[in-house]
């Protein structure tokens, strides 16, 4: 018998367990281009003040962005990386966005469903993290 089940997943626990991959989980494989400075710039101009500086760390901006579906961060392959001050030749692994993030959550369901069950009852941790990464990133764990 298949049952499906509908369950809301917050946009602070996805920033949440993302964040944790970014801190960690995922380090070894991932790299950004600076998405915690593009963040804040992000939302500077739809404060309409090039400046802006809320005191708001890019953590909470992240749950900003997937909250009003606006999320679109590349990840790129760390192994790519010949030079951090150039991005431009970096190998693109995706990207994550509002669809991607969905589709995560759904694949974390159905094939990871312990990382699934440890994410949604709050006892994730750093492997949980990385699984949804690649998941948001790739659509399939492919490091680790």
């Amino acid at each position: 018998m298949k049952v499906t089940i509908e369950q809301e997943v917050s946009a602070q626990r996805i920033a949440d367990v993302l964040v944790t991959a970014f801190e960690g989980g995922s380090n070894y494989w991932y790299a950004s281009d600076g998405f915690e400075k593009n963040l804040k710039a992000s939302e500077a101009i739809s404060k309409g003040n090039d400046n802006y500086e809320s005191g708001v760390p890019w953590w909470g901006l992240l749950a900003n962005r997937i909250q009003d579906e606006s999320i679109n961060l590349p990840i790129y392959d760390i192994e790519s990386v010949c030079s951090w001050d150039d991005a431009s030749n970096w190998d693109l692994l995706g990207r994550i966005t509002t669809a991607s993030i969905s589709m995560a959550i759904k694949t974390m369901a159905e094939l990871y469903p312990v990382h699934f069950s440890d994410m949604m009852n709050d006892k994730y941790d750093g492997d949980t993290a990385d699984v949804f990464l690649q998941l948001c990133t790739m659509q399939d764990v492919v490091f680790g």
